[in-house]
Order: structure tokens, then sequence, then C-alpha cells
């Protein structure tokens, strides 16, 4: 049977690329090692152009994160390449292995990490600077990704505040090669052919991620093993074109079948290859543009970039685009600094929007891409050559680790020490809270609660909210509402005497048969779940009274609320059907007022440079009779006959956060909420805890 090929490098071998391989660059040995491959280069350079353009025109370029699914493939081609060459050639070593990613791998990011801890020290506040320093470890120890995910809730802070976001993607990667090496001698000392092992890995993640995009969304996007099927396909490139894989007859026929087409349309000069660059390079810029935020991502729409990267890399050097495009002088100059690049255009970005406390103007935006190509070329002619070639590997192997090593201690230190608050001077006087992003029990997917309360509702991870607190064998007061409601939740449970059950979803108020959608069309999906929880409520054991809670000012001004007849919906007339539906399962209900809102505009500080020069902002208050006011009109459906019900008790959180006459933050040593004026901190949630638990007793005694 003949070895075929769909291409193949200088020498019969592919070469490697895209800044993740062991190569010497071609500017240090004039483009003459055997196999290098420019267009591997001009693909690199193409992917983060477009990652860098969605960065910083994200208008521009909707689908330019896709750049980093080719980053992944041809990542995965290149390490998997030089990894069955040397098991080939009998000289594979682990050790010899993870030392050349180290040296490839450590320097710009060490030099990048410590960069950002300096600027952090000069620039950041101190919750940001602590959230920094939580991240600069996450990311020295390659697992930025389990802390993204960890921290993608409802209460998350946007991206765009998150300098070192970017690293999730190297922390899968470099998860990926602490197993892939392994498996794949592994597979070589069993007989098990590297085509037949790559195929199965791959199917076997890329199922798990199809499966994933249906229920768990964000563990789809940073989960390592729902993102190795992309490495993988590069890896199977690499164990298709390698030397001595045997490709089976049926392919062969198929590849022949396919030139003799082109052959027969008159297209003689147009080689296989050369269709497939153009089909890989469609693919990939189809996917810049045509793919945005609302579309499924990753999962099947991931097979675009993926593919189109695949064909591009399988169509080799002498391919047309690759040839006339890829291999252009100025794109593989990009390519040999991509991965530097990469590094350093994100926090560049992310501390102008943080600094600016709004998004950078066009030219500042345009002239941080530049400062991040300056910096990543010094950084690879002055950091990562001397570090990753020449002699004296093993000092610089240990030197680089204790350098990362250091640099993680160092961000640790900073999130202990709460973000080094000593630096500011006006804002010694008043203390920050932060707030447990605390949505679901362990597993409660699998619980039997979860099949009665969700049914056939698709859960959402980072807004549903099904928690549990307090003694397991006494009936549970069930918190229904939003992510005010879930507050309430973490201040009664804070108080520990009561057992809880919060149900809800975020941004979805507890109100029969009312839907929510944005301005801009996004919809939260809250019925059926809306009713389904309090039909729960209602009719189960388990739960001994109702506490309905919930941003009531947000839904009467930020959304639209929509009926079950698709009409629009008048809030205190669905607050007072709401009732009065609930009331009729014979259980105490207490209706919680929320939260006085104060302006989000009043925490604003007036940030200086160095950040110890920062003002104090104002103190956020809003009048007591402006709350008062807004209470009324919210209870003005309610009859007569519904205020006065025996099971019906209303209370008024502006009780525990208000004093004379002013509601909101008015401890003078400490924020009660969060900078978005409506939620409220640890701190918050621990006063309105307490006070809420003293209401609580008598009604819960006397049912």
């Amino acid at each position: 049977m003949r070895q075929a090929r769909l291409v193949q490098g200088p020498n019969g071998s592919p070469g490697p690329g895209p800044g993740q391989d062991d190569r010497p660059s071609p500017a240090a040995d004039g483009l003459t090692h055997p196999s290098y491959r420019a267009d591997i280069d001009g693909l690199r350079a193409l992917a983060v152009m477009a990652v860098m353009i969605y960065h910083a025109f994200p208008k521009g370029m909707k689908g330019g994160y896709t750049g980093v699914d080719a980053f992944f493939v041809i990542s995965g081609f290149l390490i998997s390449s030089i990894i069955f060459k040397s098991l080939e050639g009998g000289c594979f070593s682990v050790a010899h292995f993870y030392s050349r990613r180290i040296r490839r791998i450590f320097p710009a990011l060490a030099l990048v990490l410590a960069a950002s801890l300096a600027f952090g020290f000069i620039a950041l506040l101190a919750d940001e600077f602590q959230r920094l320093g939580w991240h600069v470890l996450a990311g020295a120890g390659f697992v930025a990704n389990f802390a993204y995910w960890a921290e993608s809730g409802y209460f998350d802070i946007s991206a765009k505040a998150k300098p070192l976001l970017h690293l999730w993607s190297l922390g899968v990667e470099e998860q990926f090669y602490i197993v892939w090496p392994l498996l794949a001698w592994l597979g070589w000392r069993l007989p098990l052919r590297p085509l037949l092992l790559v195929s199965i890995l791959a199917l076997a993640s890329f199922a798990l991620a199809l499966l994933a995009m249906r229920t768990t969304p964000v563990a789809a996007f940073y989960a390592p093993h729902l993102r190795f099927w992309e490495l993988l396909a590069g890896a199977l490139l690499a164990a298709s074109l390698g030397r001595g894989v045997t490709v089976p007859l049926f392919a062969q026929h198929s590849l022949a079948k396919a030139q003799h087409l082109l052959n027969a349309w008159r297209l003689p000069s147009l080689r296989l290859g050369d269709l497939a660059s153009v089909v890989g390079l469609a693919l990939l810029v189809f996917g810049f543009v045509a793919i945005n935020k609302k579309v499924a991502f990753p999962g099947a729409t991931a097979l675009v970039p993926v593919m189109g990267t695949a064909l591009l890399i399988a169509a080799g050097p002498l391919a047309l685009v690759n040839r006339k495009f890829l291999a252009q002088p100025a794109l593989v100059w990009l390519g040999l600094i991509s991965y530097p690049l990469y590094l350093w255009h994100w926090p560049l970005l992310s501390f102008a929007r943080i600094v600016e406390d709004s998004t950078p103007t066009r030219w500042l935006r345009l002239i941080l891409l530049v400062i991040a190509v300056v910096l990543a070329w010094l950084t690879m002619r002055f950091v990562e050559r001397p570090l990753r070639f020449g002699g004296s590997g093993r000092l610089k192997v240990g030197l680089l680790l204790a350098m990362l090593l250091l640099i993680a201690g160092t961000g640790l230190g900073v999130y202990h020490s709460q973000g080094l608050p000593e630096r500011l001077q006006a804002w010694q006087a008043r203390k920050t809270h932060a707030v447990p992003n605390l949505l679901q029990d362990p597993g409660y997917t699998r619980s039997p609660r979860f099949a009665q309360v969700f049914g056939q509702v698709a859960p959402i991870k980072t807004r549903d909210f099904m928690l549990t607190a307090g003694p397991a064998d006494q009936p549970r007061l069930a918190i229904l509402g939003d992510s005010h409601a879930n507050r309430l939740h973490i201040g009664l449970a804070e108080v520990g005497e009561l057992a809880l059950l919060n149900l809800g979803r975020g941004t979805c108020p507890p109100l029969l048969d009312v839907d929510i959608t944005l301005i801009d069309g996004e919809a939260f999906h809250c019925q059926p779940l809306t009713r389904q929880t309090l039909d729960y409520a209602m009719a189960s054991p388990e739960v001994s009274a109702l506490l309905l809670n919930t941003f009531y000012a947000a839904y009467d001004r930020d959304v639209l609320m929509v009926g079950a007849d698709g009409g629009a919906v008048d809030l205190p007339q669905a607050l007072a059907l709401t009732l009065a539906y609930v009331l009729q399962g014979g259980k105490p209900v207490v209706l919680v007022l929320d939260v006085p809102e104060v302006p989000r505009g009043c925490y604003k500080s007036a940030r200086r440079f160095p950040v110890w020069q920062v003002g104090e902002p104002a103190l956020c208050l809003v009048p007591q009779a402006q709350q008062q006011a807004l209470n009324a009109q919210l209870l003005s459906a309610l009859t007569p006959e519904l205020r006065a019900h025996p099971l019906l008790t209303i209370l008024d959180s502006s009780e525990v956060l208000c004093r004379k006459g002013r509601c909101g933050e008015i401890d003078p040593g400490n924020y009660l909420y969060t900078s978005d004026g409506n939620h409220l901190n640890a701190l918050g949630t621990k006063r309105v805890g307490a006070w809420l638990a003293a209401r609580l007793r008598p009604i819960l005694a006397a049912h």
C-alpha cells in the first residue's frame, strides 16, 4: 500500500510553527532550518491580527476571537510533529520536551506578568489590584482558564476589566501538553498507530464539547478537555502527514478523484493543495467576520476556524495562498513575534479601559496596538532568544522556574493583602467588601429537586440560583427571585439558624407569567422556570414559607416585561396577581421590598496617576422619601383584602439601610454596596441578613 500525503514540507517532514515550536527562528539562521515553513508563521500572524482587531475594535471584526482556535490547531500540529518525529527516531525524552517548553513559554510570560503587577501597583485601586494578584497567580500556574471559569457567574465583572483574561487559552494549551506527550508515548509503545489514537481522542473531546454546549456553555469555553479536540485536530494533521504513516486505500482514491475533477474542470494548473489553501483561507476569514456573540460558540461553530486552519496547514508551503500570501515577509515577521504580541496586547487595552473608566478612543487603541508590536519585538529580541537558545539549558530552566514561582508568590501576596490598600490615602477611611459568587450547590443538576424545579427548562449555569443552607432536617424558607434575592439568601445563610432554599434566575423577577427581554433583544427565558419555582415552593413539603424579592426598580425601567399574551406588563398588577396566586398554597409569604438603589455614578473616584493620589468618591445616598414613593407605587395594585391576608407579611429593607431621612451608603467606615449601586456587598448582605432573620423568626414561629 502506497503512502499518500496531501502535501509535505521540505525534506518530507511537516514543519513547526506558531511560536509554540522549538525550532531556531528564521531570523537566527537565515531561513535555512530544514523544517522551517514560512507560511505557518504567516498563518500565526493572521490569527493574532484577528484577535487584536477584535479586542481593540470589536465591531470591525466580530469573530476575531476565533483566531485563538486557529492558534490551538497550529500549536497541536507543530508540537505533535516534534513528538511523533522524536518517537519515530527513538529519541523522545519527556524531560527534554518540558525543558524546551519552559524555555519557550516562560520568558515572555514572566515578563508580562511582572509588568502587569508593576503597573497595577501604581494604577489600580485596592479591589482591582487584589483581583489582578489572583489572576497573576492563576496565569503563572497555567490554570487561568479554571480561575475565569469559576468567576463566570452572574456577579462577575466585565471581561474588559481583567488584564490577564487572555491567559485562559495558554492555560488550556499547557494543560494539553501535560498529558499529550505521555499519551502519545503510551500509544506508540502499545502499538496504537498515532492516527488512530489522535482520532479517538479528538472525537471523544468534540462529542463532550457538543454535549456541554447544551448544558454548560461556560464549561465548553473554558474546560480543557472540551477544548482539546482543537489541538488534537492539529495533532491529527501531524499524524496523517508525518513520516511512516500509511493512508488508507479509500483515502488515496478520494484524493486522486478530487485531482481528476480539477483536471476535468480544465484547471490542470490548480493542484489539490491550491484548492485546499483557498478554501481554508475562505473558512478562516468567514469565521473572523461572520461568527459573533449571538452565535453559540465554541461547539460545532468552532469547526469553521479549525477546519480552515487545518486546510491551510495541510495545503503545504507550495500551495497558492500559502506561497503568495502567507509567506510574505511582513506576515512572517509578525508571526515570529505572535506569542509575545498576544501576551502584550490585551493587558495594554484592558489597563487603558480601567484607568479611563470607559472605552479608550480609537486613536489610543490604535497606538496601544503599535506599542504592543514594539514590546513584542523587544521581548523576542532581548528576552526570548537569550533564554531560549544557546547553552546552559538546565541553568536557564531553573532560573525561569524560580522567576515564575517568585511572580506567582507575589501575586498571592497581593491577593492576601487585599490589594495593598495602604497605597491609597483618601480611601483608607472606608473599606470595600467583596461578594461571594454563590449560585448553585455542587452537583445541583443531579439532585431530585433540580428535576422537579427545572423540568425540561435548560439551565443557565451562570444565571441560575439553586442553593441550600442551614439545618438539613428542618423545612426550608424558599427565597425566590433574581440576584437581589440571592443576596438575601447569602445574608441569611451567614446568620446560620434558618433552613434556606434559594431558587431563581438572574434578571428574572418572581412574577407569574412574566418574561424579561433587554432593550437590545436579549432574552433570559424566565418562563416557564419562574412559574415552576413558584409552584414547587407552594407544593413541596420541604418548604415551610416563601420569601419574594427582586430588583423591582429595574423591571419598571431598564427592561421589557412581556406577559403570557406577548403584551406589556404592569409591574404593580403583576405583583398583586403573583401574591394572590402563591397565597393559595396555604404557606406564609414574605414580600421583602428591595434595598434602596443609589446612583452608580457616585462610586466613580477621581482617579489619578499614580493611584495613591485618588480622591474619595462622594457618599452615595438618596432621600428616604424617594424610596417610600417607589415602594408605594409598587404596592399600589394590592387590594385591602390582599394586604390584610393573614399569611402575607411585607418587610421594608429601608429599616436597616436608611438613617436620618437618607438611604444607601449610611456607614461612614464601610461601603455596603457594590459599585453598581444596587447589589449589596459582603458587609451589606450581613447587615441586611441579620435584620431580616430577626423579622422572620416570629413569622415562621407563628406558622
